[in-house]
């Protein structure tokens, strides 16, 4: 891949306009899909012939986009820490609170 390619990429009609990896029509959601059922990076990587640093890099970004703007759950569950009186759950793993 090209340097000064971007990593990740999305169009309006590809891949019902998912961020995918440039080039190619794989959903960056698959990377982390793959990450979280306890398969490894090169798995991922040969499996869908996307280099190893690219998806690296899509990781890299990632944490980057959370650190600069975290979920509002995040931002609710950091202020909830500094004032007990606030009483907010992030949401389960089916988008509601309990």
């Amino acid at each position: 891949m090209d340097e000064s390619q971007p990593i990740l990429s999305q169009t309006p009609g590809v891949v019902s306009g998912a961020v995918v990896f440039t080039g190619t029509r794989v959903p960056v959601e698959m990377l982390f899909d793959y990450l979280a059922a306890g398969e490894s990076l090169d798995c991922f990587s040969s499996a869908f012939d996307i280099p190893r640093e690219q998806a690296l890099a899509a990781i890299r970004l990632a944490g980057e986009s959370l650190r600069d703007s975290p979920p509002e759950w995040a931002v609710l569950r950091r202020r909830r820490a500094m004032s007990p009186a606030l009483r907010v759950r992030p949401p389960n793993r089916m988008g509601m609170n309990t």
